[in-house]
């Protein structure tokens, strides 16, 4: 076989933040290691920057790795602390909006009793009874949601 017919391996390309992915990096120290190194760069069908594979390679048994590797863990644990800090304060809103509601709630049975005689005495197939007695299932149904 001649040298001609044989075919040259093709370079393999990567993202360079599918490779921060791959090696669990932030994407700011890639993209530093990358500016230091300057390698060739090309863009994907997506438009993003990408390197040779072999920088895969490099970059995770470099010196750097494993404190940069720190660096994304400890980011991973600020941004755990924040979503748990988040999600306190929603349930705190949550309760609070739940209490503000019960509130409403109470008022609106209080009005439906005030009005019991009234409905009273227009008889039990009245509109004004109709409207009173799903004015309280409305009410309760309300209170359900409230306490479920």
């Amino acid at each position: 076989m001649s040298k001609s017919n044989k075919k040259e391996p093709t370079k393999k390309y990567i993202a360079i933040d599918d490779l921060a992915h791959d090696l669990d990096l932030l994407d700011s120290d890639v993209i530093s290691w990358v500016a230091i190194d300057h390698p060739e760069l090309t863009h994907d069908h997506r438009g993003r920057p990408c390197i040779s594979t072999c920088f895969l390679d490099k970059y995770s048994q470099s010196k750097q790795y494993l404190r940069a590797l720190r660096n994304s863990i400890a980011s991973q644990v600020d941004e755990s602390a924040a979503r748990s800090n988040q999600r306190a304060q929603l349930r705190k809103e949550r309760k609070d909006l739940i209490s503000s509601y019960e509130d409403f709630i109470k008022k609106l049975e209080h009005l439906h009793r005030k009005y019991m005689q009234v409905a009273n005495g227009h008889g039990f197939e009245s509109a004004v009874m109709a409207a009173y007695l799903l004015f309280g299932r409305a009410i309760n149904l309300l209170n359900m949601g409230v306490f479920a």
